[in-house]
């Protein structure tokens, strides 16, 4: 088995042995329709792995940071996070972690200027 071969099957089996075994994967989504405001609110769904989530903001750029306030442990789907403690202009993303620490992460969304800043 050459080296090539050998990196892509062991990186198969770290992925396959980190998986939630037996239950559906974790996933988090943005189902709100514009993008999160400053000081505003996200409509998030999370699904799948072990109830509840906790969420949290975290900055696009390394070392992915996080950003203002975490919400849960919640059941709630889908949540509204209100307040969000963001500044305008800032990219980031929404994580979720289930009950058995397996992680989830949306894409990476803007924040755009909400009603007031006066949250930060």
């Amino acid at each position: 088995m050459n080296f090539k071969a050998l990196s892509a099957f062991s990186a198969f089996v770290v992925v396959a042995l980190a998986a939630p075994q037996g239950e559906t994967p974790l996933t988090v989504s943005i189902q709100s329709e514009t993008a999160p405001q400053t000081c505003g609110y996200v409509v998030l769904s999370a699904s799948g792995g072990t109830k509840p989530y906790t969420f949290t903001i975290h900055d696009a750029a390394a070392p992915f940071a996080q950003i203002g306030d975490s919400y849960g442990p919640t059941v709630e789907d889908p949540l509204v996070w209100v307040g969000l403690k963001v500044p305008t202009g800032t990219n980031a993303f929404f994580q979720a972690v289930d009950a058995d620490g397996h992680v989830a992460a949306t894409n990476s969304i803007v924040f755009i200027e909400g009603p007031t800043d006066d949250c930060l």
